[in-house]
């Protein structure tokens, strides 16, 4: 009976090795294909780029630059 025990503890933590494993694996690789994956959940699609948008972004010729300037403080604020 006592083998049967240390073999049924060993058992349930190889599972839980193993899950982990799963889990840790599944996130990574999920992470790396849905990487540009994007879905805009919102009712009224306020999140999405109209088609038009897109055909203009993708007749540009040059590079764009973007500047993105913050604070401390406005970081404070949250996203209202």
């Amino acid at each position: 009976m006592h083998s049967y025990l240390k073999h049924n503890k060993l058992f349930r933590y190889l599972n839980i090795v193993f899950l982990l494993v799963l889990f840790v694996s599944v996130n990574i690789w999920g992470g790396r294909l849905f990487k540009t994956a994007q879905l805009d959940l919102t009712e009224d699609k306020i999140f999405s780029i109209s088609k038009a948008t897109i055909e203009v972004l993708k007749s540009i010729k040059e590079p764009i630059r973007l500047s993105f300037y913050t604070s401390e403080n406005l970081s404070l604020l949250g996203p209202d």
